[in-house]
């Protein structure tokens, strides 16, 4: 059939699914402190139409009266949920399958992340001043990075 600018003759529109002009959606991003039966256990967990970007075995800490207090150890992940239209850092128990902690990411959301001091980052969360001790640097990075991606595309859009 004749086919004028997207209009396909037979069915009088563009009968492209609507999903086509939208990126895809990202692959799951484990970590590679886990095996790939526990990555595949966090995947599982995450919730409905959430993508970890960034995942990594981590402590969590809270600020208090100028101290360090550790909350849990877990693995963390950054996850782009898309039914709720958001960025979030969830802590995830995965012996006990649960979600200890969890922080949704405002608008122009920054991390304190010092090259220096590699395995470890600090924002200014919901209620108190968080900390991430990651095992490993490259993860650290690779958290950051992500998050700082997210920052540059935000300042960009206003």
């Amino acid at each position: 059939m004749y086919n004028n600018g997207g209009v396909d003759a037979t069915y009088g529109v563009n009968n492209y699914p609507q999903s086509r002009n939208k990126k895809p959606r990202p692959q799951n991003s484990g970590s590679a402190a886990l095996t790939f039966e526990e990555n595949k256990l966090l995947f599982s967990i995450l919730g409905n139409d959430c993508i970890s970007l960034a995942a990594a075995v981590c402590q969590l800490y809270r600020a208090d009266n100028g101290r360090w207090n550790k909350i849990v150890t877990g693995v963390v992940c950054l996850i782009k949920d898309y039914n709720r239209r958001a960025y979030v850092i969830r802590m995830f128990d995965l012996e006990a399958m649960q979600i200890p902690w969890e922080q949704v990411l405002y608008r122009f959301f920054r991390v304190n992340y010092d090259i220096n001091i590699p395995k470890f980052m600090s924002f200014e969360g919901d209620v108190a001043v968080y900390g991430l001790n990651f095992t490993a640097d490259y993860e650290a990075k690779n958290f950051h990075y992500h998050i700082q991606k997210r920052y540059e595309q935000e300042t960009k859009s206003t």
